[in-house]
């Protein structure tokens, strides 16, 4: 699996993956009306990138972690 890949199946076509810097990377996601999308996003996220992969002959497992943020319910202003 490339970085892209991904990227190219996380869904909306407003979507913006973007990467902060390091292994930190941010999902904005438009349009959301109930936050299960947002769970459904993150579940799909964790299932692709917990997969084994073959790297030089050998498996690696990778490991990550997700938190949420839904604006306006986590922020006053969408500057904080």
């Amino acid at each position: 699996m490339r970085d892209g890949d991904l990227v190219t199946h996380l869904g909306g076509t407003n979507d913006l993956v973007a990467r902060l810097g390091g292994d930190e990377f941010v999902v904005l996601i438009e349009d959301v009306t109930d936050s299960s999308q947002i769970s459904h996003v993150a579940r799909n996220i964790l299932d692709r990138l917990v997969e084994e992969y073959s790297l030089n002959g050998q498996l690696v497992h990778i490991t990550a972690s997700i938190g949420v943020s839904m604006f306006p319910d986590d922020a006053w202003t969408s500057s904080r």
